[in-house]
Order: C-alpha cells, then sequence, then structure tokens
C-alpha cells in the first residue's frame, strides 16, 4: 500500500491556511482592543491572559474576551502554509509531467 503523499500534503496546507486564517483574525481584534475601537468609551486598553481589559473614561474596568492561537502559532502556521504548499505543488506537477501508463 502506498502512502497518499498528495492528499498528505493538501490536507496539512489546509489545516495550516485555517490556522493562519485564525490568528489573523484574533490579531486584528487585538489591535482592535489597542486601539480603543471595542468599546466607545475606553481611555486605556491592555492585552492580558483573560482578553482585552479596556478602563473607561469613568473608570471602570470592561473585559473581552479573545479567543484564537496564540501570536506564535500563527507565524509557525503561516511558515507551514507556504512549505507545504510548494511542497504540494511540487508534487502535483511532478505527477502532471509524468507520462500516463
Amino acid at each position: 500500500m502506498r502512502f497518499p503523499v498528495r492528499s498528505t500534503l493538501s490536507l496539512g496546507t489546509l489545516v495550516c491556511g485555517g490556522l493562519t486564517v485564525w490568528a489573523a483574525a484574533t490579531q486584528f481584534k487585538a489591535k482592535q482592543c489597542l486601539d480603543g475601537a471595542l468599546h466607545p468609551a475606553a481611555s486605556s486598553a491592555s492585552i492580558t491572559e483573560q482578553g482585552c481589559e479596556m478602563t473607561t473614561s469613568s473608570g471602570s474596568t470592561v473585559l473581552v474576551p479573545i479567543s484564537g492561537p496564540p501570536f506564535e502559532a500563527g507565524v509557525t502556521s503561516a511558515f507551514g502554509f507556504v512549505v507545504l504548499g510548494i511542497a504540494a505543488s511540487v508534487v502535483f506537477l511532478r505527477r502532471a509531467r509524468r507520462p500516463s501508463r
């Protein structure tokens, strides 16, 4: 039984791509937090383990949870997406150029 290289590379590329998109959405929400765009009365904001903690102009603290993979996982998955995508492309091109039997 042969190892299914093409389908494994394709699946790995899709998984890494999905994780990259999820991490990008998480980072975008964190940036919105630090810019004060998640709450209209935010005067200062910080990212903690619980999520985005914003202090309003009245002095109260608002917590907005940010769920998702950490920054390092996003960078690693983007790298994996590129590497596996190139490897999958090479395998598909070699298969397409091979004469049929």
